[in-house]
């Protein structure tokens, strides 16, 4: 999934409701989302992370 915008866009919101309903629908599997900020030439960006 690509999410992009800019800040305020929703993009958080959004993948907090899909984290959501995964783990109402399947409650005994396990999520985990890694995604890249690419907004920083000089680093390359920021990998964030999170497992559910």
């Amino acid at each position: 999934m690509l999410c992009t915008g800019t800040g305020g866009a929703g993009k958080s919101s959004l993948v907090d409701e899909l984290v959501r309903r995964f783990i109402t629908d399947f409650p005994d599997k396990k999520i985990a989302i890694v995604s890249v900020d690419p907004s920083k030439r000089k680093t390359g960006g920021a990998l964030l992370g999170e497992a559910k």
